[in-house]
């Protein structure tokens, strides 16, 4: 899974990707800690999308009221789908994390 995606919103080309900083913008963003919201919520998710465009793409003229108002449903699950993809492949192991999750308790491969 790719931990990057390019789309374009409302005619902008973003670059996408999840980490901790995106946590710590969303929390900025709607005043609630990031473990603890509520993502079927719409205002969440929505918070959660902006996130990610404005902390990888800092000149950014869009503006959450954008998504809101402007952005057609198409674009939305665009939208959507690339936010999830970058997450998960966010939360996946990196090889070394794999690797040492295939080693027995005295280092040896199992």
């Amino acid at each position: 899974m790719e931990k990057e995606k390019k789309i374009t919103i409302l005619g902008e080309e973003v670059t996408l990707k999840f980490n901790m900083a995106v946590e710590i913008s969303f929390e900025k963003i709607t005043g609630k800690a990031f473990s603890e919201c509520d993502m079927k919520m719409q205002e969440n998710l929505v918070a959660l999308y902006y996130a990610c465009i404005v902390t990888n793409n800092p000149e950014t003229k869009l503006t959450i009221g954008d998504l809101v108002e402007k952005t057609s449903g198409k674009d939305i699950a665009l939208l959507s789908t690339a936010v999830s993809e970058v997450m998960t492949a966010w939360m996946e192991p990196s090889p070394f994390e794999a690797a040492e999750e295939e080693e027995g308790d005295d280092g040896k491969n199992v």
